[in-house]
């Protein structure tokens, strides 16, 4: 009888992955409320650049935190957003020299070094041209003023599938903004990400996700996923990978919060190629300052066999 639940649990399950136009960011639908590929292609690239801030012919002298090597601009700028998850540092400005093809990344920037924010000297054959990062979760929330919430939300997967999100959110607002980057994508694939407050899918994605949820690996042990009784996995947006097989997020708006009784604290976000039945990655929102930190909306979990064995003694001892 548990099998069958189980197998009925999980048609259920994809049934209810469905999407509705409402879900999707305004500039990735065509006028027939079908998703036009090209564009959404074209929102990342725009997004790229609404992440940072140019100054030509300009650079930070004496604060280098990584540099590397690149053919195009567009890399140096994805190799900044990427410092965060692959570097473990956040990069507050990017420094491009076209002729050289140098990256150079930094956690400072104009504003906390404006002394050493200078031009070239004279004689350099240097073309060099500076980037500020405008998407970092700390220029996002000084540009909200006070009274402003943030969380976090880090991808990982067995599929190489790696990235981040970060939210801001005024107390006073109804929407969050969020700004990010994955990677580790298929390239040009349309992908969704999917919100879930189920219990079970929480502590498959914290203790590692395999085999489409239903295995997790603990300690080097595996043991056999549960299936949800519920299912609570709702599209939230979607998402094109570039040519690079990475997606970049420039302070897009979310019909989400951080503070009402639907907040996302808690929750697992889940990463999804289109028409497939196997996420690639996914996260726990975990909350960084002014938020509530527990989920009050979450379903409740399986009662333990121990505790179930234990009440069961109690109550015998009773009589």
């Amino acid at each position: 009888m548990h099998r069958s639940l189980a197998t009925a649990t999980a048609l259920l399950l994809i049934a209810c992955r469905t999407v509705t136009n409402s879900d999707l960011p305004k500039q990735a639908n065509s006028q027939d409320g079908n998703v036009d590929n090209s564009r959404l292609k074209q929102v990342d690239d725009l997004e790229l650049l609404h992440c940072f801030e140019h100054v030509g012919n300009r650079w930070l002298v004496g604060f280098t935190t990584h540099l590397t090597k690149v053919r195009f601009k567009d890399d140096c700028l994805r190799e900044c957003l990427r410092a965060k998850i692959m570097l473990n540092f956040t990069c507050n400005s990017a420094m491009y020299l076209s002729s050289e093809g140098e990256c150079i990344l930094s956690q400072e920037n104009r504003k906390t070094q404006p002394d050493l924010f200078t031009e070239p000297q004279e004689g350099e054959a240097v073309t060099v041209h500076y980037f500020e990062n405008i998407c970092t979760l700390a220029r996002m929330e000084a540009e909200l003023g006070s009274e402003v919430g943030t969380a976090t939300v880090e991808f990982g997967g067995y599929r190489g599938v790696l990235g981040y999100l970060d939210f801001v959110q005024s107390k006073q607002d109804k929407e969050l903004t969020t700004s990010g980057i994955i990677v580790g994508l298929e390239p040009d694939k349309q992908y969704s990400i999917e919100i879930s407050h189920e219990t079970d899918w929480i502590k498959g994605c914290s203790l590692g996700i395999k085999n489409e949820f239903k295995l997790m690996k603990v300690k080097g042990i595996s043991q056999p996923y549960v299936e949800p009784v519920t299912t609570l996995s709702k599209e939230v947006l979607e998402l094109m990978s570039d040519a690079h097989g990475t997606h970049v997020m420039a302070k897009r708006r979310l019909h989400l919060s951080l503070y009402n009784m639907d907040r996302i604290i808690g929750s697992m976000l889940s990463i999804w190629p289109k028409d497939s039945k196997s996420p690639v990655a996914c996260g726990i929102v975990k909350p960084l300052k002014n938020v509530p930190e527990a989920m009050t909306n979450a379903a409740p979990g399986p009662v333990p066999a121990l505790l179930t064995l234990f009440i069961l003694l109690l109550s015998r001892m009773t009589y």
